[in-house]
């Protein structure tokens, strides 16, 4: 193969090893699902990071990637100070929508979980979303999971939701896009359901509108036959986020 080659082929899946952090885990010494999905995308903020263009150069230019749709997968508990590997790389991409995802296995190769996202491009200034061709990175795509991950979700009629509760972003879940970042939501809603005896198995979102710092957030919640159903609101009555997310007994 030659060097060309060999260059791309290294730049299409970004992996970093980590250990996981004891801070991070729950009252059952496991990982919570925000740290899981940060650490997941620390490994598509470095790979941007070191082949560019990174999150502060797109930000100079005007230009800034949200997120729309995630699906997360938590195939396995994870414990503290297990040694890890994350992973993330880009799909083929077309239109207005940038394909990725992500992992986070074990060193021998063992996944234990796995993402599926949704980016849209912005032009900051007018908020409108560029097409897949204005973006020119300096790395490569892979393909997707032979067993994609579903993104999109049926979600209950509107008074079946009940309000639960509320939540007022704060600066330690605001990032330099002025909005909470969306690393926040999986711990939020969580808080939210019964877990006694139980962790997370899926989690899907669909990120409808940001929530700046200082937002008040309304929490509604539904309970279908496997799933548990969220719709959020801004202090605007506009959604924030829709998500669906599905509980299993811990062995």
């Amino acid at each position: 193969m030659d060097e060309k080659k060999l260059s791309e082929e290294k730049t299409k899946r970004y992996a970093y090893s980590l250990v996981s952090d004891c801070h991070d885990t729950d009252a059952e010494g496991f990982l919570r699902p925000s740290a899981i999905l940060r650490y997941m995308q620390t490994a598509a903020n470095l790979q941007m990071h070191e082949y560019g263009p990174t999150n502060e150069e797109l930000r100079t230019s005007g230009q800034a990637f949200v997120l729309t749709r995630l699906a997360l997968d938590f195939i396995k508990p994870i414990g503290a100070y297990e040694a890890l590997c994350a992973q993330s790389w880009g799909l083929d991409s077309r239109g207005f929508s940038f394909g990725r995802c992500f992992c986070l296995s074990k060193k021998d190769g063992e996944m234990l979980a796995r993402a599926q996202s949704v980016w849209a491009l912005i032009d900051i200034e007018n908020k409108k979303p560029l097409p897949v061709a204005a973006f020119n990175p300096g790395f490569g795509t892979d393909a997707p999971f032979e067993d994609p991950l579903p993104l999109r979700m049926h979600l209950p009629p509107e008074e079946l939701f009940c309000e639960v509760g509320h939540h007022r972003v704060s600066y330690a879940e605001t990032d330099a896009n002025r909005h909470m970042n969306n690393t926040c939501y999986p711990d939020i809603l969580v808080n939210f359901l019964p877990l006694e005896g139980k962790r997370v198995q899926t989690m899907t979102l669909n990120f409808c509108r940001e929530a700046p710092r200082g937002e008040r957030l309304t929490v509604l919640m539904a309970k279908g036959e496997e799933r548990y159903f969220f719709r959020t609101y801004r202090e605007d009555g506009l959604v924030n986020i829709e998500a669906a997310v599905t509980l299993v007994p811990i062995a």
